[in-house]
């Protein structure tokens, strides 16, 4: 009787225990950040800034378990926050270092002949050009003028500080009319015709991953119409598996570039994790795309016979139309910064406002000597510039 009453005991314990939960349960996507490389893009009259995504999430499953979106315009709304790129909203008034050139000429009249901006104003054309506005010329698009650019996919992957390894891939996109993904040997040759939509395969050791350095800015993918309305591009990341609950870094190689002809300002990374049962997360971040600037015949002259400094040149732009590289960049506010000798402090001694042509020309009273430096702040479309350091002696 004892042993039956023991025996009893003992499976009615076994039934109440608590059942371990499934190991799905242990999977639940999250995504704990989204990094971008280079931070602040900026695309020049020619070639294509690459872009490096990397996306940490950790109970991903499946190939498809990380993919991105890539495309013009902030976040929907009610959506989480996303963190803006890092730019500080009041530059810091003291240039970088630089090899002032010294001044060595005699005193200039009060007001010095006028001189010719360093660019014509850029007159378009009646019509569209008739050919890619780009110097030197390059291969013509394979779609229609009217479509933005098309993308094919890039493959890599790498795990995250001390982290172990795994399997499973992710998409990802970037502006481009036909979304496609599949594999990609590295990155690829700045020359090399864009891949047919799922033609490429994976690399035979999935960690040799491109340096990001070199990835941020090759010569390629120019001559495209410009993208009025870019829709999200594609490419595809892997990974390489850590433990279960460990975050994972799934990277993203874009095989093609952003250049001149997509939309500037606020760009949306939408990244999502799943997991074979359906379930979700999502987030967001953002990056700024901006057209690069120029400042071109920069002079700082002292004015004859009066204590003041005259100082001229040109701002120009990378022309938005594309039927030149750099076109005049009129009514922007320039900053006039100057450093007294034997200081190492700069201060804003005035502002100037370029023409129509570009051109701008500001005397400044009252102090002669030392540095002088001319700087164009930025804005949400066209990247900051800075002049050379110009010094004026005795």
């Amino acid at each position: 009787m004892t042993n039956r009453v023991l025996l009893a005991s003992l499976a009615v314990g076994a039934l109440a225990a608590p059942l371990p939960g499934p190991a799905a349960a242990l999977a639940e996507p999250a995504i704990k950040e989204i990094v971008i490389r280079p931070v602040e893009p900026v695309v020049g009259p020619s070639g294509s800034v690459r872009l490096v995504i990397d996306v940490i999430a950790r109970g991903a499953e499946g190939e498809d378990g990380v993919t991105i979106d890539v495309a013009p315009g902030r976040p929907p709304k009610g959506a989480p926050p996303a963190p803006e790129p890092a730019i500080s909203p009041e530059p810091d008034p003291t240039p970088p270092p630089q090899e002032p050139v010294t001044w060595t000429g005699g005193v200039e009249p009060s007001e010095p002949p006028s001189e010719p901006p360093s660019e014509p104003p850029s007159q378009p054309p009646s019509g569209p050009p008739s050919q890619p506005p780009s110097d030197p010329p390059v291969e013509p698009p394979s779609q229609s003028p009217s479509d933005p650019p098309s993308d094919s996919s890039g493959r890599s992957s790498v795990p995250s500080a001390g982290q172990s390894s795994g399997q499973s891939s992710g998409q990802s996109s970037v502006p481009s009319v036909g979304q496609s993904s599949g594999p990609q040997s590295g990155t690829p040759s700045p020359t090399a015709a864009s891949p047919s939509p799922g033609s490429t395969r994976p690399t035979a050791d999935p960690t040799a991953i491109p340096a990001v350095a070199p990835a941020a800015r090759t010569s390629m993918d120019q001559g495209a119409a410009p993208a009025r309305h870019a829709e999200p591009m594609s490419a595809t990341g892997m990974r390489h598996a850590a433990a279960p609950g460990d975050w994972e870094t799934w990277r993203f190689l874009p095989a093609r570039g952003l250049n001149r002809f997509y939309p500037t300002g606020v760009w949306t990374i939408t990244a999502t994790a799943r997991t074979e049962a359906g379930v979700r997360a999502v987030a967001y971040s953002t990056f700024t795309l901006r057209r690069e600037t120029r400042l071109a015949s920069v002079r700082a002259t002292r004015v004859r016979g009066v204590k003041a400094v005259r100082l001229s040149g040109a701002l120009n732009r990378v022309d938005p139309q594309g039927y030149t590289d750099y076109a005049p960049f009129a009514g922007t506010r320039l900053e006039i910064l100057h450093r007294r000798p034997r200081s190492q402090e700069w201060t804003t001694a005035g502002t100037a406002t370029t023409r129509r042509d570009g051109s701008f020309s500001r005397t400044v009273s009252g102090r002669a000597k030392g540095w002088w430096q001319i700087r164009y702040t930025g804005s949400a479309h066209y990247a900051e510039k800075s002049s050379t350091v110009l010094k004026i002696g005795r």
